[in-house]
């Protein structure tokens, strides 16, 4: 990591044909995801779904190759009135998920962050070290004074 790039890279992507679609991609073990984010039209035209995925009440949520996917829906503006718009999430084997519009373009934007996080925290953690200055533990000791003579005692009391 260059030390004068202090920005964090970001792990999401815009699809070139489509800026309006917002591409994220995240590995889990063997199975990996894409998430998409965008509008019906834009996500049907881009091939990431079908009418049929973004229908309301779709119970059997599976694409056309027996695949899961999750689906939920939400309000943005355009041109000042709120449209639906949608994020779509494709969850397919490892050996499968590259062939999604823009998937591996979001791999290495998601490697780029990884590698950018990790180094970060690498020189975190250096720099701490190099921080450090050795210090004397403290210790507890009891102190008894035998030394001091006690109050006179008050007249007016005795």
């Amino acid at each position: 990591m260059d030390e004068t790039t202090h920005e964090r890279p970001s792990d999401r992507i815009t699809l070139p044909d489509f800026p309006e679609i917002t591409v994220m991609f995240t590995g889990h073990c063997d199975i990996s995801q894409v998430d998409y984010y965008g509008w019906a039209e834009d996500l049907i035209a881009a091939g990431i779904a079908t009418a049929e995925m973004l229908a309301p009440r779709v119970w059997k949520r599976r694409d056309a190759d027996g695949d899961k996917f999750r689906l939920s829906r939400y309000y943005r503006l355009k041109d000042g009135q709120p449209h639906p718009c949608y994020r779509i999430t494709r969850i397919k084997p490892d050996a499968r998920i590259e062939c999604l519009p823009g998937a591996r373009a979001a791999m290495a934007a998601y490697e780029r962050r990884k590698s950018w996080d990790a180094q970060r925290w690498e020189n975190i953690g250096a720099r701490r070290r190099l921080e450090q200055v050795p210090m004397a533990r403290p210790s507890l000791r009891l102190v008894v004074d035998n030394t001091r003579q006690r109050p006179a005692a008050d007249p007016l009391t005795q």
